[in-house]
């Protein structure tokens, strides 16, 4: 290619317009000749489908609600992959993975790094957006510190362990108890006090952060009501996907309601363990500050979302309401289910970026390449499910009753039951009138996180008969790829670590409804007979695209 610098001043001193002349020349020449190579590099399928993909974001009044849709459609016509040419024909390549090899390809390589849009050095976009919309100056006093923004390196290394250090000395037979007893309670005053009728993802809310508050973080609210915490967790966090800083308001009670929790938490919860932490030398100001607000954000959007489709799901089929309450071990099973549909966490994981070149049998990877893994992508590929948008209640049975039998009390009580002083915590006052304790056992919260290759692929595939091979195939892929095909918190380096802790109280949350009450729907809006790819609102954080009005009452005797 031309080197415009040397050829200019080859010139530049005889003839001024000359110079100008051959630098416009050199300019044009270079355009063409990556117009040329591009063309001939393009798949025109990929500029297809980003067209496609564009159109679909353009319908209704917010394109982002309709990305799930859109990736939905575009994908349909695929079973291994989709990819595209980001902005049409001059952008990165832009990877869907549906292939669970794949997946686990990208996500174990060091061929790939996983970052985030918003402030990766591996977005240059993504932090000139940022940047041009005031939000950067918001994600460095709050954020940048913590393991949402590290994601790779050592920085997420030192994190996660810390991380894993609180789930191991918290997680216990003790939390599930104290879980179950505490949405028991709440429920009961939450029917007393809101009457009749409200919205279900509203209460979700609620009851997911009182229950953090007090079991997760030993905190009293101090500074805000409860209707005030939930605002401003859920418009500190959502401003990134609408690329401003939140209103002022809310950023001046954000500091006021942070500044407290660090002062006057308890010494049991997680903010004095993190804090100890740092004061160890294993975290600096920052990472511990900025991991108790992304802690706060991302509880209060995964967890409510864990607990609302389970709920709604069984209030909408009363077969399902019933086999639960009939049968304890197929809670596990059911929700197991459920967040194959709808997962707790983001539908949309954090990227990952190829740092060279790769290949993944038949299907070329040039470097800059952008993986977006999307659990639902894979749950919902026929290739790796039977019926994959039908709800089939007893998908994981023999997978979650294979692990509850070989879960051991030992095994489960070495790594996370408490000694007996920590038991002891859970004395008489803390149990509700007439209760007898029914809380999910650790061996059945442990039942749902199978990853191990030899259970995912116990789990239920089409018959090779079903199967139809059609374009974007993998052949040649390596035989021996991990079937990592179920990942509703993540996959590999990204997965999350505080599932088992999220699963505790979710779990605990529904059973306590189930256990009490009755859940009748007023009005859906017809969300619940939606294709599930159209039930949520990405922008919102996974918040159902409408509300669900409904009342609870008692449970009848004998139901």
């Amino acid at each position: 290619m031309t080197n415009i610098p040397d050829t200019i001043a080859e010139i530049g001193g005889t003839n001024a317009k000359a110079a100008v002349f051959v630098a416009v020349l050199c300019l044009f020449t270079s355009a063409i000749t990556r117009l040329y190579t591009s063309f001939r590099k393009t798949e025109w399928g990929e500029v297809k489908e980003w067209c496609m993909i564009t159109a679909c974001l353009q319908r209704g009044e917010n394109p982002a609600s309709n990305l799930i849709k859109a990736l939905h459609e575009v994908s349909g016509m695929h079973l291994f992959y989709v990819r595209v040419r980001m902005f049409g024909l001059f952008g990165p390549h832009l990877i869907f993975p549906k292939d669970e090899g794949l997946v686990t390809h990208v996500t174990r390589s060091k061929k790939y790094v996983r970052f985030n849009p918003l402030t990766s050095v591996h977005s240059p976009a993504g932090r000139l957006i940022t940047k041009a919309t005031g939000l950067d100056s918001y994600i460095n006093k709050y954020l940048t510190g913590s393991i949402w923004c590290n994601l790779d390196g050592p920085h997420a290394k030192r994190q996660k362990a810390v991380y894993h250090g609180y789930i191991q000395k918290s997680v216990s037979q003790n939390l599930s108890k104290r879980a179950y007893v505490f949405a028991k309670e709440f429920l009961r005053n939450f029917a007393e006090r809101e009457g009749s009728e409200f919205d279900l993802f509203d209460m979700c809310q609620k009851l997911n952060a009182e229950m953090q508050l007090k079991l997760m973080y030993d905190y009293t609210l101090k500074t805000c009501s409860l209707e005030r915490y939930v605002e401003i967790a859920n418009k500190g966090f959502q401003c990134m996907y609408k690329f401003r800083a939140p209103e002022k308001d809310i950023i001046e009670d954000m500091d006021k309601l942070f500044e407290d929790m660090v002062a006057n938490s308890g010494d049991d919860g997680f903010i004095a363990y993190f804090k100890k932490a740092h004061l160890e030398g294993k975290l600096s100001f920052d990472e511990f500050y900025h991991n108790v607000i992304v802690a706060v954000f991302l509880s209060q959007q995964t967890l409510p979302h864990g607990t609302f489709w389970p709920i709604a799901r069984c209030a909408h089929d009363q077969g399902v309401l019933k086999a639960v309450r009939n049968d304890e071990d197929s809670l596990v099973e059911y929700v197991s289910e459920e967040f194959r549909i709808h997962g707790p966490s983001s539908p949309i994981l954090m990227p990952y970026i190829a740092l060279e070149e790769d290949s993944y049998g038949s299907l070329a990877v040039p470097k800059g390449s952008i993986i977006q893994i999307m659990p639902g992508l894979l749950h919902a590929n026929p290739r790796l499910w039977e019926e994959p948008n039908t709800f089939k209640q007893k998908r994981f049975s023999s997978v979650v009753r294979k692990r509850l039998s070989s879960l051991s009390a030992t095994i489960i009580g070495s790594d996370f039951d408490s000694d007996d002083e920590e038991e002891k915590k859970l004395d008489d006052t803390d149990l509700i009138e007439n209760f007898e304790s029914k809380a999910l056992t650790m061996e059945s919260i442990s039942a749902m996180l199978f990853s191990r290759t030899d259970e995912q692929d116990a789990l239920d595939r089409p018959s090779k008969k079903k199967m139809v091979r059609r374009s974007s195939s993998l052949e040649n892929a390596p035989k021996s790829a991990s079937k990592q095909r179920y990942i509703p918190f993540g996959v590999g380096r990204g997965i999350c670590p505080a599932q088992r802790l999220g699963l505790t109280t979710v779990l605990n949350s529904v059973k306590a409804l189930i256990d009490d009450w009755d859940v009748e729907i007023i009005d859906d809006k017809g969300l619940l007979e939606r294709p599930s790819q159209d039930h949520i609102l990405v922008d919102t954080i996974s918040r159902p695209r409408n509300d669900i009005r409904c009342r609870i009452m008692k449970k009848e005797r004998g139901k």
